[in-house]
């Protein structure tokens, strides 16, 4: 008995043991499961909050390309020509912008549409209230509902107003489905894990996603919809007043609600900024996890090893779902979405690691672009350029070790960390060269060039955006045109490029306030030894007094645009002066020449503009001479060519500045009717010791005079080099000899005076 009540105590105290370890098991996994609830559920917050984020910013984005849309489209109602009906108009638009329909409404109710017009002045009250209510701003995005006799379909609404001269409005209306902005790519993550609607300050549905009416139900008020989903609860009616006031106040918001069975409601809200009243909501329930853990909290109490089960279950749940949102938000922080490679975001963070980690190694970073990858994109289209870019980032995985990367900052903008060791260079141009191989052989023929900014990392170097910047300044101070497109950064180069920053910040207003003067540097004619004319030259002097000499800024205006702006402005003071010549008595004794850069000459309306400013000043044109650089004609020559002609049609003389400087000199010549040329300076440089230059140039002065063409010989510096130049028959020279550049009113105190 003893033993059997022994056994049975032992047993007993078994049971209470096995019991109280089955309690603690049982408190441990309810202690676990809510946590992992609690994780997760906020887990799912964020990353909806996340794709909330994103989803409002790409309806942004729609609703400002609807705003540039109606923007364009009113100013082409506006400018049409008077034999082009605002209905065509609005058909031309609708063909170039799918999905959209534009409307004209004038101030008599008169709608005109891409195939109709009719009238309907109940529309253009609602148009004009509608404005008064949106504070007279000149555009605003709303939306409005059509109804048909068997569907409803919500349309989102931009209008622009224009204001007459009787101070009455006209409207310009634009509009797209709104049903459509759920298929956007940004909403399809997101509505896995959440429904999805758009509604306005009075929390009135405008439209909403499938998974809303299926989650939440079928409600034309949202307030009425969450209120009922949550059971009418006092909470719930709370947490609505307050988001009434957050619309109203334009606020943006994020809530939970506690539902009926423990299970809770997430509720967040962004407005659209680029409407005036609209709001997008996602809610998300947790009751799928809810339903998860009260399974596993039910088969626990089945047994310890159905207990132990859940655990390893749930853990491994647990971890499986945290590896898949961390894979997630690694994916949308660093995966660059158009080569399948890394971003900007991971270079940032991967880069300071690696180069910590290996302090005794040294390092530099590439900043590199693809050289006119525009012209690949134009000429073999968006798939076969992106397959270049995908090409870059493989090849580079490829050639490169473990701790070297490589990553696309945007369109064919590249960072890259590379080993600066004894094979960099050579890694470099394997690189390179694989690229182009790539893309040869899916058809790419254009050859692919890096333009590489390289900076070597120091050891004091800490900030990974100071080093980025380095190697994009020095990326930024190549032009494109080097033969070797790499540059290393220097302290010099960043001076240089603050030079440049600092001369383009201030070229517009120095435009404006005539701060561009003309100088003049004399033509002398050997045989008559007289003054026969004048070069133009252009110089910066700024108010305070300082002079900013060409060789800074004219290289800085050709490659930024800006010298095509000063050479026509240069122009039209040339002009003036001709003109105050003229006023003086001296106007035909002396014509003036003028360098025009390729930019300008290249624009189709050029030698109209020329004309037009010669007419406007009434210069004689035999008194105008156009220098025009031979380069000028190696990439667009027949363009050029036909150009040129016009300005000879015009009656301007034609100069060929630099001749003998490029290789299709004589070609040129036989096909533009040039009437000087200029013989290069650096040609002539040499003219003092080398008897074959003296003999190419007295070929050149035959040939010239026998097709009846003038030349000029520039940098003349010395009397040995005037007694060459008359000796082999040249009349007309330019240097500082004769006269360096000086302002006009030195130049006509020290050469026109006496002409008077």
């Amino acid at each position: 008995m003893r033993t059997f009540a022994g056994r049975k105590s032992l047993m007993s105290r078994i049971v209470k043991a096995s019991l109280a370890i089955f309690t603690i098991f049982c408190i441990f996994m309810l202690f676990h499961l809510y946590d992992v609830r609690t994780i997760f559920f906020e887990n799912a917050k964020s990353s909806l909050e996340r794709h909330l984020n994103s989803a409002e910013a790409t309806l942004n984005k729609d609703m400002l390309r609807m705003k540039v849309v109606s923007a364009e489209c009113n100013e082409k109602v506006l400018n049409k020509k008077s034999n082009v009906s605002i209905n065509m108009v609005l058909e031309e638009e609708t063909k170039d912008n799918p999905g959209y329909n534009f409307y004209y409404l004038d101030n008599e109710g008169t709608i005109y549409t891409p195939t109709i017009t009719t009238v309907d002045s109940g529309l253009y009250q609602m148009v004009e209230e509608s404005y008064r209510y949106r504070y007279f701003t000149e555009y605003f995005c709303s939306y409005r509902v059509h109804e048909y006799t068997d569907s409803t379909e919500v349309r989102m609404l931009g209008v622009r107003r224009n204001v007459k001269e009787d101070k009455t409005n006209e409207y310009l209306l634009v509009d797209f489905p709104m049903q459509e902005v759920f298929e956007e790519e940004v909403f399809y993550e997101m509505t896995e894990i959440a429904s999805c609607c758009i509604i306005d300050k009075e929390g009135h549905i405008v439209v909403c996603d499938d998974a809303f009416v299926r989650n939440i139900g079928d409600y034309t008020s949202f307030f009425d919809a969450i209120e009922a989903h949550a059971d009418y609860s006092n909470e719930v009616k709370r947490k609505t007043t307050e988001m009434r006031k957050s619309l109203a106040s334009a606020q943006e918001e994020s809530f939970v609600l506690s539902l009926s069975g423990d299970s809770d409601c997430f509720v967040a809200y962004r407005q659209i900024r680029a409407t005036d009243d609209l709001y997008l909501v996602s809610c998300f329930d947790d009751e799928v996890l809810d339903s998860m853990v009260h399974s596993v909290m039910i088969r626990t109490f089945f047994g310890g090893m159905i207990l132990f089960a859940v655990i390893v279950f749930v853990f491994f749940g647990t971890w499986r779902r945290d590896v898949e949102i961390s894979s997630l938000v690694e994916k949308l922080a660093y995966e660059d979405n158009v080569t399948g490679g890394k971003n900007l975001n991971y270079f940032k963070d991967v880069a300071p690691e690696i180069i910590s980690e290996s302090r005794e190694h040294r390092f530099c970073i590439y900043r590199f672009d693809i050289l006119k990858f525009r012209y690949i994109n134009e000429a073999y289209g968006h798939i076969k350029a992106d397959r270049v870019l995908v090409a870059c980032i493989e090849e580079f995985n490829r050639i490169y070790g473990a701790k070297e990367i490589c990553v696309r900052i945007h369109s064919d903008q590249f960072l890259a960390l590379v080993s600066n060791d004894d094979t960099v260079d050579m890694r470099y141009h394997e690189y390179l060269k694989a690229v182009d191989s790539r893309a040869r052989d899916f058809g790419v023929k254009y050859p692919i060039r890096f333009r590489v900014g390289v900076y070597k990392l120091r050891k004091e170097d800490t900030d990974i955006d100071i080093m980025i910047d380095h190697a994009n300044v020095a990326r930024k101070s190549l032009s494109g045109e080097e033969k070797e497109l790499q540059a290393v950064y220097s302290d010099k180069i960043l001076l240089g490029m603050r030079k440049v920053n600092e001369i383009e910040s201030v070229m517009q207003q120095a435009l404006v306030q005539g701060e561009f003067i003309i100088y003049l540097q004399p033509k002398w004619s050997i045989s008559e030894n007289r003054i026969i004319g004048a070069e133009a030259l252009a110089r910066w002097k700024r108010k305070d007094g300082s002079m900013i000499f060409p060789s800074e800024f004219i290289p800085v205006f050709e490659k930024n645009g800006f010298i095509e702006k000063l050479d026509m402005y240069m122009f039209e003071k040339l002009c003036m002066q001709m003109r105050e010549f003229e006023r003086e008595g001296i106007y035909n004794s002396i014509r003036v020449s003028i360098n025009q850069s390729r930019i300008l000459i290249l624009n189709p309306d050029y030698a109209k503009n020329i004309e037009k400013m010669i007419q406007r000043y009434e210069v004689p044109v035999e008194n105008i001479e156009i220098e025009i650089t031979e380069t000028v004609f190696l990439d667009e020559k027949e363009q050029v060519i036909e150009i040129v002609n016009r300005l000879k049609e015009v009656g301007v003389h034609l100069a060929m500045d630099d001749f003998g400087s490029g290789y299709s000199s004589l070609n040129i010549l036989k096909d533009v009717p040039f009437d000087v040329l200029k013989i290069d300076r650096e040609f002539f440089s040499e003219t003092n010791t080398s008897l074959t230059s003296v003999l190419i140039l007295e070929k050149i002065i035959e040939m010239a005079r026998a097709m009846g063409i003038s030349v000029v010989c520039e940098g003349v510096e010395t009397a040995e080099q005037v007694d060459i130049l008359r000796d082999i028959g040249c009349d007309f020279v330019q240097g500082y000899f004769y006269g360096r550049p000086m302002p006009i009113e030195e130049f006509y105190e020290k050469y026109l005076r006496n002409e008077e």
